[in-house]
């Protein structure tokens, strides 16, 4: 059996050891390429021996499948390893997350629903970090079983136990698995807040109190759940902690004392997430989840690198992983040396890296396996992409959970693009970095007007971000939105220009400004310098305003400084290229020309010299520096209106059309107050049909209105070299 383990932590070190000195090359280390070149640059040292196992990364030529998996690294970095492990897996490989709670069994058995993936725990190592290596004196023990594959889950245990570590099948597994998680509940929150390791804990009658409180709380849960613990098994938990030989940490412990990360969200917080999902309460394991959260926020913000949320989706906490992101978008986008390779022309090392993944993981960019230079790669658009789209996509990606971007874009093709987990949380980092730009401070309040928000108004509580729906900008939602933004002391806008345009004509009509809105954002389309008069005097000079160049498909790609017009792009995290408008040569500085983009960090659906269709003037303004954008040709949408009168976003047509299928093109356009007209041309010889498409305008325009549909061959593009998605021929 040829076993793989990822993660040489404190439960991961004594198993690499034992299984090492048993199976030699049958035994290997899978790392992520950064932790690689680390493990490799000097000895590993584990009780005073020196042990060599096989270290491979997803970037490695040569990489073997393994029949066992072992996975040993944190639940919070969980999502980021499965592209490292990815290369390593074939139908035939057992996972065996070794985490502690429910969290990594459950997302391995969904990432990887056509493997084998059994249950299992690591118990009592007490392993210990210095400079002169690892060391334990106890490896703990392992317990590995399933109520699914018993007789894998057993070869699994053998194998392991072989090789002189501790491992023992256990048939109710799922019960284990949950006493185990008991104990972390309650006695690794306690012994993390109060600094006691096992030898004071078995002396102290309060702390054994405090972690039965807890765990009497954690029964609850178990038999909603219809998990058989009892009173019994409390003791059994109070028995091993008070005879425990020896002195040893709780892992949350150790995190508190080295002032990382902890699983608290994924012990304590797993926990409350369930009692909530049955209406229980749950006071004990609610204050130790909070007051873990205190402490921890204090010293990681002493530290510089507090635990960050996503501005814009879930609001949950984020790995280690993402402050390494952050560090890395800040560190490239003010590195002198970095813009010198930028603006000298010299390709970046990600950039290469991310050519060279494309070309060996794609059967379109495999013909490009021997390129030199980045203009080797054809230049894409969404009509090629669309084409091309199965031979694109990194089919590694096909059983492992993603993200789907869908847009109707601009030209009003159709387009879905998948996100990688390491790519959302790269956009995360973005969006912390062009936040911080603008002068938005993170959690503060902010209101992100956007169409069809996503966030209960529970997550828009606990993120400190309300969701406001432009679906329908009528005075009375205009009104109720104002009220909001004040009530809940706003101290940031964000939303499209043609939806802060709306919003502020009607508030300065309506109300005078008490808000404590002090920056604000527009995205996707063009900010007009009429529209930031217009927001600086309703909400004061002093306002910042500021226009953020993205797109759906990729992210943040540039943001307007203080200097209007002048766009800082986000070369830490795409390559951009300014082509020629009928060719595809460079363009000269300055001189206007379309905007081509290399997404450096996705690799589920890799986007090479992506033409964004969006035309502008780049140039370096200063030596040194990396280069910005002076002029940018973003779209502006005409304003449509329903049978009442009452101005439609632009966007909830967009909406209606965004999932459409045997569309190459689209534009929609109002002809006069109850008749529009929606220009369609297909890619396919059939003419799809649109009836959904026409049942979803007439909801939001009115039931009686006039929709006709004309099927063209092309829709022509403007002078600009834009093609308009929305036309109002309405004179208003």
């Amino acid at each position: 059996m040829r076993i793989g383990l990822i993660g040489l932590g404190a439960i991961g070190t004594p198993i690499a050891h034992k299984l090492f000195k048993k199976y030699g090359n049958d035994f290997c280390l899978i790392a992520s390429e950064d932790i690689k070149k680390m493990l490799l640059s000097k000895d590993i040292i584990v009780n005073g021996e020196v042990i060599a196992p096989n270290i491979y990364s997803d970037r490695d030529k040569e990489r073997p499948f393994v029949d066992l998996l072992m996975v040993c690294i944190k639940n919070y970095d969980l999502k980021n390893s499965i592209i490292n492990i990815l290369p390593f897996i074939n139908e035939e490989t057992i996972i065996l997350p070794l985490q502690n709670g429910i969290y990594a069994y459950e997302l391995f058995r969904d990432a990887f629903p056509d493997n084998i993936v059994i249950r299992g725990y690591a118990q009592g190592p007490n392993t210990e970090f210095g400079k002169e290596g690892a060391v334990y004196s106890n490896p703990g023990e392992l317990h590995i079983g399933s109520d699914i594959f018993p007789e894998e889950a057993e070869a699994a245990a053998r194998a392991v136990s072989a090789s002189g570590m501790p491992a023992f099948y256990e048939e109710n597994i799922k019960k284990m698995v949950w006493k185990k998680w008991m104990l972390n509940v309650a006695g690794n929150s306690v012994t993390a807040l109060t600094g006691a390791d096992y030898s004071l804990f078995k002396l102290d009658p309060n702390l054994q109190m405090i972690c039965r409180m807890a765990m009497d709380e954690f029964l609850k849960i178990a038999r909603a759940e219809k998990v058989e613990l009892s009173e019994k098994d409390i003791n059994d938990i109070i028995n091993y902690y008070v005879t425990y030989v020896g002195s040893k940490k709780t892992s949350m412990l150790m995190d508190v004392v080295n002032e990382r990360k902890t699983e608290n969200q994924y012990l304590a917080g797993s926990a409350l997430d369930i009692a909530k999902k049955h209406g229980l309460e749950l006071p004990v394991i609610s204050t130790l989840y909070r007051l873990m959260e205190i402490k921890e926020e204090v010293y990681m913000e002493r530290n510089g690198c507090l635990a960050m949320k996503d501005l814009f989706t879930e609001g949950v906490e984020y790995s280690d992983a993402l402050r390494v992101q952050m560090n890395d978008v800040s560190r490239k986008m003010e590195d002198k040396d970095y813009a010198a390779v930028i603006s000298g022309g010299k390709m970046p090392e990600q950039l290469r890296s991310i050519l060279k993944y494309a070309a060996e993981n794609t059967a379109f960019y495999s013909k490009y396996r021997n390129f030199e230079k980045l203009e080797d790669f054809p230049v894409m658009n969404k009509t090629i992409l669309n084409e091309n789209y199965d031979d694109v996509v990194v089919h590694a990606y096909d059983n492992i959970k993603t993200h789907k971007m869908h847009t109707s874009g601009s030209t009003g093709i159709p387009f879905t693009v998948i996100q990688d987990l390491a790519k959302r949380e790269r956009h995360i980092a973005d969006l912390k970095y062009f936040g911080a730009l603008a002068g938005y401070a993170d959690h503060d309040p902010m209101c992100y007007l956007r169409a069809k928000p996503t966030a209960t108004p529970e997550e828009q509580e606990r993120d400190n971000i309300w969701q406001l729906d432009i679906c329908n900008l009528s005075g009375k939602n205009l009104t109720d939105y104002y009220h909001v933004m004040v009530e809940k002391k706003c101290t940031s806008l964000i939303a499209y220009p043609s939806t802060l345009e709306t919003a502020v004509d009607y508030w300065a009509e309506h109300f005078t400004n008490n808000s404590s809105v002090k920056t604000i954002i527009s995205t996707s389309e063009t900010l007009t310098d009429e529209v930031k008069a217009k927001l600086k005097r309703f909400f004061g000079e002093d306002v910042g305003v500021y226009a953020r160049y993205s797109n759906t498909e990729q992210g943040i790609l540039g943001q307007e400084t203080g200097k209007s017009g002048r766009f800082v792009l986000n070369w830490a995290s795409y390559y951009f290229e300014l082509l020629k408008l009928d060719s595809d040569e460079k363009a000269e500085p300055g001189e206007l020309g379309r905007i081509v983009i290399t997404d450096l960090y996705n690799k589920a659906f890799p986007m090479i010299r992506y033409d964004t269709g969006d035309v502008a003037k780049m140039s370096v303004e200063n030596e040194g520096e990396l280069p910005v954008f002076t002029e940018l040709y973003g779209r502006r949408m005409d304003l449509i209106y329903d049978l009442n009168g009452e101005v439609v976003s632009p966007f909830l047509l967009c909406r209606t059309m965004r999932l459409s299928h045997g569309i190459e093109q689209w534009q929609f356009i109002q002809e006069s107050e109850d008749t529009y007209t929606l220009k369609i041309t297909a890619n396919t010889d059939e003419k799809p049909n649109l009836d959904n498409e026409v049942a979803g305008f007439k909801k939001t325009l009115g039931e009686a209105a006039t929709i006709n549909v004309v099927y063209v061959t092309n829709i022509p593009v403007m002078n600009s070299l834009k093609r308009k998605l929305i036309v109002s021929n309405l004179k208003k």
